[in-house]
């Protein structure tokens, strides 16, 4: 009986070593280092995270987006290549954002490899600080301009605030989901995802990083025929009704 119970004892202490460590969840009591100044003043730490996305919705309004879309605001918009793209609560690109949090919680984790006291949430600050920024960079004129070169975003005048701050919101979750996830479950997810983009909307977060940069006319190419199919289908329908 003692040997069996030793067995056991070693097969469970393995798991966890194997199974736990790796992932988020296994992570806490590594993430729980002795002075985490953030953990310990949690009223600070949220006052930092608000104080972020008022910044980004008061620089964004200053730059003329509107806090809201004019035709009203709805939860969630499909349509990638209508008006609403990018001005209601979450549309297809709010998939993207979830996968930058994935992203910048696996870069914050090399770095608190290597300096343990960056703990996960002096990553998660990094993180949506990173995202803010992203998000002002993002409605600036150049970059705009930049999105209308390729097929699926000529139409684009830039995020609504709200659509704004739910993508921030969204990068917040994918970050948080990757701390209590396994590694191979978030890779599993991220690669579904950009699979998923790529067949519905003809875009995704790699498609988009190589459009922004290269603006490639054969995958603009490929996004435009898309967006013929959808117009097509959508007069059909149209006719159907009337």
């Amino acid at each position: 009986m003692m040997k069996i119970s030793l067995f056991r004892f070693h097969a469970i202490l393995i798991s966890c070593i194997l199974f736990g460590n790796v992932g988020g969840q296994g992570e806490a009591a590594q993430d729980s280092v002795p002075d985490d100044f953030l953990q310990n003043h949690i009223p600070i730490y949220v006052a930092i995270v608000i104080g972020m996305f008022v910044l980004q919705s008061v620089v964004l309004f200053l730059m003329g987006q509107p806090f809201v879309p004019t035709t009203g605001l709805v939860c969630w918009y499909g349509d990638v290549n209508g008006p609403g793209n990018s001005q209601h609560l979450t549309d297809w690109y709010s998939f993207t954002h979830i996968l930058h949090g994935f992203i910048f919680y696996f870069v914050a984790y090399g770095v608190r490899i290597l300096l343990p006291v960056f703990t996960v949430n002096y990553g998660y600050l990094v993180a949506l600080s990173t995202a803010v920024t992203w998000e002002i960079v993002e409605n600036t004129p150049c970059v705009i301009n930049r999105y209308r070169q390729t097929a699926v975003a000529a139409g684009y005048n830039g995020d609504s605030v709200i659509n704004s701050i739910c993508d921030s919101i969204c990068c917040t979750l994918g970050y948080w989901i990757s701390y209590v996830t396994p590694w191979w479950v978030i890779l599993t997810l991220a690669i579904v995802e950009e699979i998923l983009l790529a067949i519905i909307i003809r875009d995704n977060l790699m498609i988009n990083i190589i459009q922004i940069i290269f603006s490639i006319k054969s995958i603009s190419e490929w996004q435009a025929r898309g967006n013929k199919t959808q117009v097509v289908s959508t007069s059909d329908t149209d006719k159907d009704v009337r």
